[in-house]
């Protein structure tokens, strides 16, 4: 017997989630739909283009996921979790290294400056990781949708040319072929126009430079032992020894804070690149179109 002020729980549903079998069939009801309601054929072809552009907008989500999780896979790795970092975290863990040096032999102020080279560096190495996965990404997601357009559209237009274009029957035909086309100049393009792979290659550069310059100052801040970098080492003109290299800035901070000034200087770069010209010419476009309605008729 339960009082006045008993709760009644009802067990909650959770929505189920519509997968490729569901999401097919309400395809087909909506194409059956479409076909048997009598509308005008300007509006049924109107509405079969919004479910083609649907289709396709689903496709790419899922390469989304796709990409993000294998840019995840190759970019989080423990070799690359100097990105991963808190720079909170790293702020603490500075100031407490920073004064394990010497006090007699190093001003402050020279302390303060190592502790901020120190965390631009760190924060110029997570940026440059971030930029880096999200070009890796968009690139995966252009070659997927410009390769699934290209096929579907080869195999639309080899259907289409058996009967040519103005004795095809099947208008859902054409606009599968027009969508899928478009799908894939839109995406193959964008390779090109933002330069993917240039701006990919060029952050990871960058990225990898930041990342070994920190690894190199924490080891100072450690051993109070400083290893130049190939470039710094050809300009300061060093011996080939690898124990002089290190130990001619041993206890000298103020020239270490001068290199990796230099260093900072020399890797500074905003690898963000796009290429106008690139972008597909109306005119070249209605040019293809009239040359295959040509050799159609």
């Amino acid at each position: 017997m339960h009082g006045l002020g008993a709760i009644v729980q009802t067990p909650q549903h959770k929505p189920k989630k519509l997968n490729s079998a569901a999401l097919s069939h309400l395809l087909s009801q909506a194409v059956e739909f479409l076909v048997k309601f009598k509308l005008p054929d300007s509006w049924k072809r109107l509405i079969f283009l919004g479910i083609l552009i649907l289709i396709a907008h689903g496709v790419w989500k899922v390469f989304c996921g796709t990409g993000e999780d294998i840019a995840g896979k190759l970019f989080h790795s423990s070799e690359h979790a100097v990105a991963n970092n808190n720079l909170k975290d790293d702020e603490k863990k500075l100031a407490s290294a920073i004064q394990s040096i010497n006090p007699k032999t190093v001003p402050l102020a020279a302390k303060h400056r190592l502790k901020e080279q120190t965390l631009k560096v760190k924060s110029r190495a997570v940026n440059q990781f971030k930029l880096t996965t999200y070009f890796y990404k968009q690139f995966f997601i252009a070659v997927s949708m410009s390769t699934m357009g290209a096929v579907v559209s080869v195999v639309t237009l080899f259907s289409i040319s058996k009967t040519g274009w103005d004795n095809c029957k099947s208008k859902p035909l054409v606009d599968i072929f027009i969508v899928s086309a478009g799908v894939t100049v839109l995406f193959s393009s964008s390779i090109f126009v933002f330069q993917l792979e240039k701006n990919i290659t060029e952050n990871k550069t960058l990225y990898l430079a930041y990342a070994a310059l920190e690894d190199r100052i924490l080891t100072y801040l450690a051993t109070q032992q400083f290893r130049l970098s190939q470039l710094a080492n050809s300009e300061v003109g060093s011996s080939s020894s690898t124990k002089k290299e290190i130990k001619r800035f041993e206890n000298r901070p103020l020239e270490v804070i001068s290199l990796i000034d230099g260093e900072l200087a020399a890797i500074n770069n905003i690898a963000i690149g796009f290429d106008a010209t690139k972008i597909p010419n109306y005119q070249d476009l209605q040019k293809l179109t009239n040359e295959v309605s040509s050799n159609d008729r």
